[in-house]
């Protein structure tokens, strides 16, 4: 039906605010990347699964690891995710969320095919219900032009 993008700044509590939002609504679908303990999680709405997405690197190869900044993350939890995202497309969730799109999507790793193929869905109508896409502000217009989003709300806020 229509994307929104929730935006805030880095370490803000954007995730925190989404898990107390999704509880509120209950039809959500997708992923959320919370910090438990000083480690980074993914954590599938639908299915209240939690799963390590980030590693040290020390403990890492090249082979398993996409790394931006000073976070290495496993290839596996990424691949895991985007599976999650796709799948829900196919479900009747008012809300897919996707937390969140940032430098990695924008180097086309990370969630980029699962939002690619979210944003193809809402604007075919083929997914019936809206895209929650979380963006740190100070990359939302590269976001929103490098995904090629035409139309959108963007908000500081959660929907209500």
């Amino acid at each position: 039906m229509s994307i929104f993008i929730f935006s805030q700044p880095i370490h803000s509590g954007k995730t925190t605010a989404l898990m107390q939002w999704c509880k509120k609504n209950a039809n959500c679908a997708g992923i959320l990347m919370p910090d438990v303990d000083g480690n980074r999680k993914m954590y599938a709405i639908q299915e209240s699964v939690l799963f390590d997405a980030s590693c040290l690197p020390s403990m890492s190869t090249q082979e398993n690891v996409i790394s931006i900044g000073r976070y290495s993350f496993y290839k596996e939890a990424f691949a895991r995710a985007n599976e999650i995202i796709i799948a829900a497309l196919n479900s009747s969730a008012e809300w897919l969320v996707i937390d969140e799109v940032g430098k990695l999507e924008m180097a086309k790793n990370g969630f980029y095919p699962a939002v690619k193929k979210a944003i193809e869905a809402v604007n075919t109508n083929s997914f019936k219900g809206n895209l929650l896409l979380v963006v740190r502000d100070s990359l939302l217009t590269e976001v929103i032009k490098e995904l090629g989003i035409e139309k959108y709300e963007a908000s500081s806020e959660l929907p209500v």
